[in-house]
């Protein structure tokens, strides 16, 4: 889905989508456990607002009523008749032959569709504007998230003698979002608001919590804990470790600056893995601070792909340079030594 996925799930809890639309999301939906937790998110925000949605008619006359406001707002007050002779340029606003529902208005109808064309003009020039500057500002506050999360791993790597925080495929924790989990049990994610970017449903939340790993091994298995780990980057996700002589191997702090370590949770079952959180790229934090927007996901050298591994399959790298970032919450994942 691309930047619009809060406005495709709002509108499909309204019944406001197409059909065509409305099956794609559903398709989704059932392909995403990070989507899901979105939808089940929005749901309940809208809950408190159910009992006031009945349909509403319009009173009769409206439109009518409506037009003739606007055309005797648009001519302006009644004042004293001025006798002097009117400019030229006044006599059109002076004509007394047009009116709106057979009554008399200095407003013509001509003027009413200039008005109107005016300003479809100026909202197809305004709105996409607005739009594209919205969409801007998501990415660079996401963007800027990622260089709060980039501090907290650095500070990680340097107490843990260089290695970042990863599990093995067997750990809860082993999921795209587990750096959350270890990162804030330690100290070094302060604030967990800073995993939600903007464009994602969670930043509507007034309340966002990132249980502690005890809380995440304590849990029962069911629909609990699956919610718990699709959510538990939040917008992020990031890479997985290695395999090597058929063992797990967590990741190191190398400072790779084409080595991709976290970026945006990127969509399960999607062939671009497109993220939820913007439409056409997504931000990409590399091991070595630098952050960028891609709409390719390929590093520049080596050619790696980050959502994949060199076998093209979503599992741990089958090097150390080889990243793998994976879908949020519980994905199947390929083992080299699986396969």
């Amino acid at each position: 889905m691309a930047e619009n996925a809060q406005e495709q799930l709002l509108g499909y809890l309204l019944d406001a989508l197409e059909d065509d639309e409305r099956q794609q999301l559903q398709q989704e939906l059932a392909n995403d456990p990070y989507l899901r937790q979105q939808l089940k998110t929005l749901r309940a925000a809208l809950q408190p607002m159910e009992p006031t949605r009945e349909p509403v008619e319009p009173p009769p006359g409206l439109a009518r009523r409506t037009c003739r406001l606007v055309a005797a707002h648009a001519a302006g007050p009644e004042g004293p008749e001025d006798p002097r002779p009117a400019p030229a340029g006044r006599l059109h606003a002076m004509r007394s032959d047009a009116s709106l529902d057979g009554e008399s208005s200095r407003f013509s109808w001509i003027d009413v569709v200039a008005a109107a064309s005016i300003l479809v003009a100026a909202s197809l020039l305004i709105f996409p504007a607005l739009v594209s500057s919205r969409a801007q500002a998501r990415v660079t506050q996401c963007a800027s998230n990622l260089h709060g999360i980039y501090q907290g791993l650095a500070h990680y790597s340097d107490a843990f003698g260089g290695l970042l925080p990863s599990a093995p495929p067997e750990d809860r924790l082993g999921v795209g979002g587990g750096f959350a989990a270890m990162l804030h049990s330690t100290g070094y994610l302060n604030d967990p608001r800073a995993l939600l970017c903007p464009g994602s449903a969670m930043a509507e939340l007034p309340v966002f919590v990132v249980p502690a790993p005890a809380q995440i091994q304590a849990m029962p298995e069911g629909e609990q804990l699956n919610e718990a780990l699709a959510s538990l980057g939040g917008s992020y996700s990031m890479s997985l470790g290695y395999e090597e002589d058929n063992s797990f191997r967590g990741l190191r702090n190398m400072g790779r600056s084409d080595f991709a370590l976290v970026s945006d949770v990127p969509a399960s079952g999607s062939p671009s893995f497109e993220s939820h959180n913007h439409s056409g790229g997504q931000n990409v934090l590399f091991e070595g601070g630098n952050i960028r927007y891609v709409s390719v996901p390929v590093s520049n050298v080596g050619r790696d792909h980050f959502y994949l591994n060199a076998a093209g399959q979503i599992g741990p790298g089958l090097n150390q340079h080889d990243s793998v970032i994976p879908p949020a919450g519980r994905v199947p994942l390929v083992y080299a030594s699986n396969r």
